[in-house]
């Protein structure tokens, strides 16, 4: 079922497919629509229900108006408007939510603001919050397509070093190392060569989920769009977490026998 919600003036487009506790929540990276994760969607196990949606000017949701694309904006803003929006079409709390790239980060914020509504949370290689703001080549901003929300990377930085999320299950999916070696524009990333982003970046992973106290999935087959390339093992990373919420006797997660290729293994995650 496709909905179109009324969000401060905007029509946002809204996907809900399916029933059950949790409903679990997807939040894209920058510019792309909801249908990035239709792979992925369909190597669910759990029998639950999903929800998919399009921010601002993308996939089939309004653009905002020319003098509001522009503005400034942090991952709670996009937060805010996600929190509305799933009030609006009626989906029930608590909620699991899987955010990819910048997704990652609106996701933590959320899950900052809104504790209550949180009952587990899969980042999906999720941006490094300083990486954009140490290095010289990218502007202070980025936009969502044309006219979507404009993300500050020092104000949503500042932002996500103030918050602290809820202890709820989770999983912590990371790309694989070695995947920024064929970066394009590797000038950009100056004053730090692709080796050293690329070692930064699995860093800020560990790091991730050991304030998490999640588990860390590396996608050895799989670089940034780890939700495309290998849709099985974010799939049981999203099916572990919602069994996790709903048996408080679900076990931590051994990763050693992880195929991230797309090969057959068990994975669950503790409840917190």
């Amino acid at each position: 079922m496709t909905l179109h919600v009324d969000v401060d003036g905007l029509k946002l487009a809204v996907e809900i497919t399916g029933e059950g506790h949790p409903p679990v929540v997807f939040v894209t990276g920058l510019n792309d629509d909801r249908h990035v994760w239709d792979a992925l969607l369909s190597t669910l196990t759990a029998q639950t229900m999903t929800v998919a949606y399009d921010r601002p000017d993308l996939g089939d949701s309004d653009p905002l108006p020319q003098g509001e694309a522009r503005v400034s904006r942090s991952y709670g803003d996009a937060a805010h408007q996600l929190h509305t929006l799933l009030d609006l079409a009626g989906v029930p709390a608590p909620r699991v939510f899987v955010g990819h790239s910048i997704g990652g980060l609106i996701i933590h914020v959320y899950a900052a603001q809104t504790p209550a509504d949180v009952a587990g949370l899969v980042y999906v290689d999720a941006t490094e919050p300083q990486l954009y703001v140490d290095v010289s080549g990218f502007g202070p901003t980025v936009t969502d397509n044309d006219l979507g929300m404009t993300f500050d990377w020092r104000l949503g930085l500042e932002e996500f070093q103030r918050v602290s999320t809820p202890q709820v299950p989770a999983v912590v999916v990371a790309s694989s190392v070695g995947r920024w070696a064929t970066a394009q524009s590797p000038e950009k990333y100056a004053p730090y060569t692709m080796a050293q982003v690329d070692e930064r970046w699995q860093r800020w992973q560990r790091g991730l989920a050991a304030s998490l106290r999640a588990p860390l999935l590396l996608a050895h087959h799989a670089r940034h769009y780890v939700h495309t390339e290998a849709p099985m093992l974010v799939g049981r990373a999203v099916d572990a977490v919602v069994r996790a919420v709903r048996d408080a006797d679900a076990v931590q997660l051994d990763p050693t026998d992880v195929d991230a290729a797309g090969g057959t293994f068990h994975l669950t995650v503790a409840r917190q």
